[in-house]
């Protein structure tokens, strides 16, 4: 899978840039990788680039007691590319899929996942 532009929606700083990061590494530094940390930025990213996202990741637990189901539940009908939820918390996940993530992945195997759809 060719990946060029990325939406992150995480609020984790230290996680964002890990994960762009992992992108940088696996797919040179030409990837973008749009952070949002909140289910609303998300949304407005989203609504700005949709039709060049070629993946995008949500942690579905944010701060302030905020998730991204709805979120998820907005974007799947109209993104026909993956939707992954990645969260420490395996309930998370699986809450996340019926929302209409395309998959789940614990954050702390996303090197190995990304490798795996990316192809290296």
């Amino acid at each position: 899978m060719l990946i060029r532009k990325v939406l992150l929606v995480e609020d984790s700083v230290p996680m964002q840039i890990m994960i762009r990061d992992t992108f940088w590494h696996l797919c040179g530094r030409d990837v973008v990788v749009l952070v949002a940390d909140t289910p609303v930025e998300a949304e407005l990213i989203f609504n700005g680039h949709n039709s060049d996202l070629d993946l995008i990741l949500l942690d579905s637990r944010l701060k302030r007691g905020t998730t991204t189901f709805e979120l998820a539940k907005k974007i799947s009908p109209v993104f026909d590319r993956p939707i992954i939820a990645i969260s420490t918390d395996e309930d998370y996940r699986r809450q996340m899929l019926k929302y209409g993530c395309t998959d789940e992945c614990a954050k702390y195997d996303l090197l190995a996942y990304l490798r795996e759809i990316i192809g290296n």
